[in-house]
């Protein structure tokens, strides 16, 4: 056979893996379709070959959508690793960063995570959402100040960011200056005065504090919402223990047990 004869039906080759690579990324089927365009850029002839170059640009697409697909269903070992790869095809990608580390923090590389945020933010400073995650991680391996001065940060963009407000108390918590928990979670009240998570670490700071009274208060109306919430009724019997109310803190443990024993039996029917 004809060397042009040959070189056509190579590329004929080529064309049809590249058509059916091309098929299996708009069904979404990026795992198969990775597979196809990686075999045509390693068998390729030359990076100035049209397929050659589509190819490693889809390559590239699939491995970020691959990579935020999984993010979505949660498995994110599996998100980083193609996240990863995708940064070396979409380096101009900035978005990429956040997602890795958000997939970091959550599968414990904090010091990963930390570095994924802060490249991200580097190059994106008014994207506050992604600076609170930053915060987190730094909440989750106890770097308080860091944590402290993260939130500062950003509520003098956004004074009225109940997340914040919270966030900023639970470092205050874990550095144990608890008064100043108190004044962030309430800010965070004032703001949605909804805020459950809130409330509830308030009441329960109050009552480190020695505040019974006001501990009462908060968890008492949080428990009347959530009365199906075993620790609300715990947290109600520490404060009543702390009143020296004795049968009522009994009764508020003795209840806190019967919702659990509910949701066990619930559990085992299913």
């Amino acid at each position: 056979m004809e060397m042009k004869s040959l070189l056509r039906l190579f590329h004929t080759g080529r064309n049809r893996l590249y058509e059916e690579a091309i098929q299996l990324y708009n069904r979404h089927e990026y795992g198969q379709a990775i597979e196809r365009f990686e075999q045509i850029t390693k068998e390729g002839p030359s990076p100035k070959g049209l397929h050659y170059r589509l190819s490693y640009f889809y390559l590239g697409q699939a491995r970020l959508k691959l990579g935020i697909l999984l993010f979505a269903l949660g498995n994110f070992s599996k998100a980083v690793t193609e996240l990863e790869k995708a940064t070396k095809f979409n380096p101009d990608n900035i978005d990429i960063y956040e997602y890795l580390g958000i997939c970091y923090n959550n599968i414990g590389s904090f010091e990963k995570a930390i570095s994924a945020f802060e490249y991200f933010l580097d190059r994106k400073p008014n994207h506050l959402q992604s600076r609170l995650k930053l915060e987190i991680t730094y909440h989750n391996i106890k770097m308080w100040d860091k944590a402290i001065s993260t939130c500062r940060e950003i509520l003098q963009k956004a004074p009225n960011y109940a997340d914040v407000h919270f966030h900023l108390g639970l470092a205050y918590l874990g550095k144990g200056e608890a008064s100043k928990a108190v004044l962030s979670f309430e800010n965070a009240l004032r703001i949605n005065p909804r805020y459950v998570s809130a409330k509830i670490r308030l009441g329960v700071t109050l009552a480190y504090l020695g505040k019974f009274d006001a501990a009462l208060t908060h968890i008492s109306e949080t428990l009347e919402a959530f009365p199906k919430y075993a620790d609300l009724h715990c947290f109600l019997g520490i404060v009543y223990a702390g009143r020296d109310e004795i049968p009522k803190a009994i009764d508020c443990f003795r209840q806190a047990l019967e919702v659990i024993d509910e949701d066990i039996s619930i559990d085992q029917h299913d």
